[in-house]
């Protein structure tokens, strides 16, 4: 009984390790409980406010996909901010604006911009947090 338990702990130990490599270099959905977690363990976050209707987004969501994947990102805790419904962090925030990408190192804003498309200046905006 103890072996089927430890061999069952291992499994889901494994399944945890590999599900956590699978999401780095994501961007993933903004959860309220995993910002405050990623900011806590004094991580970089990316937050970036996004609205489907908005052309500027569009053509943000590729440079920034691209981004998280480069080696040197691929570890940074990024977030998609549903811009029409996330008023509270947008007012928290002061986030007038989608298209606004805000960056953290662990509880502290480090830069902010709204509007760009440049991968080199998004990427010069996240590595102030690095």
């Amino acid at each position: 009984m103890i072996k089927y338990i430890l061999s069952f702990a291992a499994i889901a130990l494994a399944v945890n390790i590999i599900a956590a490599s699978a999401l780095a270099g994501e961007i993933k959905p903004y959860n309220e409980a995993a910002f405050a977690e990623a900011k806590a363990a004094g991580k970089t976050v990316l937050l970036d406010f996004h609205a489907d209707w908005c052309p500027v987004c569009k053509k943000q969501g590729p440079v920034l996909g691209s981004l998280v994947q480069e080696d040197k990102l691929k570890d940074i805790a990024a977030f998609k901010v549903n811009y029409d419904d996330e008023t509270a962090l947008k007012k928290q925030l002061k986030v007038t604006s989608q298209s606004t990408l805000i960056v953290f190192k662990g509880e502290k804003l480090v830069s902010h911009a709204v509007g760009v498309t440049d991968k080199d200046k998004i990427r010069a905006l996240i590595e102030k947090a690095l």
